[in-house]
Formats: structure tokens, sequence, C-alpha cells
């Protein structure tokens, strides 16, 4: 169910990008680039696009992250020095590069698309998009996030043989930092709110 919530934001948010017009739509590059004039029909074709992007992106990062894990797992596969030792954490760096970089294509792809035709405009003011931002964000966003800061916490804290080790500093550090950003986004989420 959590899944099915968050990827129907997902598309909410990337059909966001196209608002009615009085002859179709309007498209603007994350809710705030230069308006590009579209039709109803080519909305549509990108909306469709993109929900059948997203779910292939999803089971195709299940796929790889389950391939490669296991196949460290099973095979005992080493990378050469400096990176011994650290191939779960290379692997999982790799699976995040992907993801992220399967993600900008597919979100980018009306962009690409109409990178040819006029704009109408230069886009929305800055501090305009970020208050709409912070207004439309749900309050689930910093209270989950932060909620996995205060996880990380505790499983160091509690689960580490040496809770307050040399390297057991760097997670603290990186929970602390989350736990602040999480409270200014909060705070500034609070305030366009008002």
């Amino acid at each position: 169910m959590f899944v099915d919530v968050h990827l129907a934001r997902v598309k909410q948010a990337f059909a966001a990008q196209f608002t009615a017009d009085r002859d179709g739509h309007i498209y603007r590059r994350g809710q705030r680039g230069p308006g590009i004039r579209v039709t109803a029909a080519e909305r549509d074709r990108f909306v469709e696009t993109f929900e059948r992007g997203v779910i292939r992106l999803a089971w195709s990062m299940v796929l790889a992250a389950t391939l490669l894990l296991g196949a460290l797992a099973l095979f005992s596969i080493e990378l050469p020095w400096p990176l011994s030792g650290h191939e779960e954490a290379v692997a999982t760096l790799l699976l995040i590069a992907s993801f992220m970089l399967a993600w900008w294509w597919i979100r980018n792809a009306p962009m690409r698309a109409l990178e040819r035709r006029a704009t109408i405009d230069q886009g929305l003011p800055v501090a305009n998009y970020r208050r709409a931002m912070l207004v439309a964000m749900p309050w689930s966003i910093p209270v989950i996030a932060a909620l996995f800061q205060v996880a990380l916490i505790v499983r160091v804290a509690v689960f580490e043989p040496d809770p307050f080790g040399r390297q057991q500093w760097s997670y603290y550090a990186v929970a602390a930092v989350g736990l602040t950003g999480m409270a200014v986004i909060a705070w500034f989420k609070w305030r366009a709110s008002r």
C-alpha cells in the first residue's frame, strides 16, 4: 500500500508539470521552467510513457539489486585494492547511480522531445516555486526521513558492539545532519503554509 501511494504521488508530480491552457496544456520542466505549449494528446502520451517507465524502472532495480547482491554473496566476488572489502557498498552505489540516471532520463523525456519548440515565457520565479512546493509537500516526507535518521542512531547505539567507537561517530554525524535538515525543511514548510 505504501508503494502504491508513493507511486501515485510520483505520477501526480510528473503530471503537474502540465497545466491546462485554453488550447491544450503548458509544460514546465520541474513545474517552474519556461512554458512550452503542448496538445492534450501530447500531454497524455508523455504521462502514459512516464507511468510505464516508472513501473519498469522499479522492477528493473529490484531485479538488478537481487542479481548483483546475490552474485556478490554467491560467488564471493572481491574487488581489487583499495575497494577490497567494500563490495556491497560499491554495488549499492552502482545501483543508486544507475537508478538516478534512469530516473533523470525518464523524467526529462518531455524536455528532450520539446527542446526545439518555442517557449512562451521565462518560467516561474524561484521564490514562488519554492513556496508552492513546500505547501504541496506532504508532512510525511520530513517525518519519515527524520524517523530513518533516528533508526540509524538506534541501530548504531544498540546493535553495534562498540557504539561509541571511532567509526560509529560518522553514523551519528550523518544522522544529526539529516535530522537538522528535516527540521529546517519542516520549519520552512510550516512558514510557507501559514
